[in-house]
C-alpha cells in the first residue's frame, strides 16, 4: 500500500494528530475558509508533513520519504 509506505515513520500518536489536522483542513476547505485551511497546511508542513490533494480527498506523507 503506497499510502502506508509514506507514513511508515509516523508512530500511532503522530498519525492520529496528522489525521485530525487533515480532517480539520478538509472541513475548512469545504466551508471555503481558505485562511484556516492554509494555516493548518502550514502547521502540517512545520511537522514535516506534505499534504496531497486529489480527487479522492487529501492524503499525506512525511517529507523526505522517497519511493525509489
Amino acid at each position: 500500500d503506497p499510502e502506508a509506505w509514506f507514513q511508515v515513520d509516523a508512530d500511532a500518536g503522530l498519525k492520529a494528530r496528522i489525521e485530525a489536522l487533515v480532517a480539520a483542513r478538509d472541513a475548512a476547505r469545504k466551508a471555503r475558509d481558505w485562511g484556516q485551511a492554509d494555516q493548518i497546511r502550514a502547521e502540517l508542513a512545520g511537522m514535516g508533513v506534505e499534504v496531497l490533494d486529489g480527487a479522492q480527498g487529501a492524503t499525506w506523507r512525511l517529507k523526505g520519504t522517497d519511493p525509489t
